[in-house]
């Protein structure tokens, strides 16, 4: 079965134990502080540590080796191998290793096997343990016990029987067959890293401390019915678990805002130091915003982000009576994705954000994150939200309007 997707999966087996990670801060005047780096700001960043949590000023930082930087240089060198290259995939599966990503490692070592079953790697980028068996071929050690590599990559019969994979950040399970998520367990980094990095300094997020499952079925059978009507992706973020439907082809937004969801749910459970709250109007806003940046298909280049979707500004600008700011600033998640009038609410929430973050040459960008900052401390509520930008409801709702008629032509 032909399974392509650029932006879910890992392929990493679950370890049994699986050691923790070490970040390491190497400051200027000082020893190394070793633990984990769950926050990076522009100015500080926080270090967690076995005796607890320590934020350190950058100006005091002479070099930073974290998880996250090895992911973001494991992409750089992912794209600049060749695919097709076995012995390139148990060397990048090495360097893997030596840097923290086990479940990375163990990624390109199914793709060097798959490449070529009967390449031998040197012992020291040897990752998974194998062997021969007569009359019964390759086999894989997996959680401590032996099983057939075609057995293992290949489509599973029932859901029950599915694997349970893992990548840096996500738990996987499927049913699905092995060899094409190799390319999307990329992808999910790559959409995790640049989550991050447009988030991350001006919201204030930590790195999530839970591991959210993504669950890929064969069969709708399997499909649990979604909260949000989509019938391809969506994110239920009671169990902390994205939900993907294997079809003939693909939503590319709904999968990407699927995904974006999870990441702002997860990335939100502690951030500043507290249990992140976030408007029901921003999370659509923000999830949106990146879902527009979708490639057409699978693994094709992505849009900028900031490219408006003309779509939501083109409801909202040709709305005969568009949701009152009032509403909106109270409506859930919910009902913004699939209450009566969702519609009204995802054009004003998606054209309110972009207006708050891109608009008039980004005079209300801070404004806008130091209100959402704020929600870390519980401070959500609309007349918050207004006193945080500055202007009362009506001068706000002009200026909004005019940056929607001015993108939607």
């Amino acid at each position: 079965m032909k399974f392509l997707l650029s932006i879910l999966l890992a392929v990493a087996a679950v370890p049994v134990d699986e050691p923790p990670v070490v970040d390491v801060v190497e400051i200027t005047d000082g020893k190394p502080i070793k633990g984990r780096v769950v926050f990076e700001g522009r100015d500080v960043l926080r270090v967690r540590t076995g005796r607890g949590e320590v934020e350190v000023d950058r100006a005091r930082i002479s070099q930073i080796h974290s998880q996250e930087r090895n992911l973001k240089e494991f992409v750089r060198l992912f794209d600049a191998m060749p695919r097709k290259d076995a012995a390139a995939s148990h060397l990048l599966a090495g360097w893997c290793k030596d840097h923290d990503l086990g479940h990375e490692a163990t990624l390109l070592s199914y793709r060097g096997l798959l490449l070529d079953p009967e390449h031998e790697p040197e012992a020291k980028f040897a990752i998974v343990e194998t062997r021969r068996v007569a009359n019964k071929g390759l086999q894989l050690k997996v959680d401590g016990r032996w099983t057939g590599f075609d057995e293992f990559c290949g489509p599973k019969p029932t859901w029950k029987e599915r694997l349970k994979l893992r990548t840096a950040h996500f738990e996987i399970e499927s049913d699905l067959p092995l060899e094409p998520l190799l390319d999307a367990a990329v992808a999910v980094e790559r959409h995790y890293q640049r989550f991050y990095d447009t988030l991350g300094p001006d919201i204030g997020l930590w790195v999530f401390d839970e591991v959210p499952s993504i669950r890929l079925y064969a069969n709708a059978k399997d499909f649990p019915q979604s909260w949000t009507g989509s019938d391809q992706a969506w994110f239920a973020p009671v169990e902390n678990v994205m939900h993907f439907l294997n079809g003939p082809s693909y939503d590319m937004q709904g999968i990407v805002r699927a995904v974006t969801d999870m990441l702002l749910f997860n990335a939100c459970r502690r951030s500043s130091g507290k249990t992140g709250q976030i408007p029901g109007w921003m999370a659509a806003g923000i999830s949106e915003g990146f879902a527009a940046t979708a490639p057409a298909a699978p693994f094709e280049p992505w849009g900028e982000l900031g490219t408006p979707n003309l779509a939501w500004f083109k409801i909202q600008a040709q709305a005969v009576e568009p949701l009152p700011l009032n509403k909106l600033l109270v409506s859930s998640l919910g009902e913004i994705r699939r209450g009566p009038d969702w519609e009204r609410r995802m054009a004003a929430a998606y054209t309110l954000l972009d207006f708050i973050a891109r608009g008039e040459d980004r005079a209300l960008r801070e404004k806008g994150f130091a209100y959402l900052r704020g929600a870390w401390q519980g401070k959500i509520d609309a007349k918050g939200f207004l006193k945080a930008m500055g202007m009362d409801e009506k001068e706000l709702q002009r200026r909004w309007n005019e940056h929607v008629k001015q993108i939607a032509g």
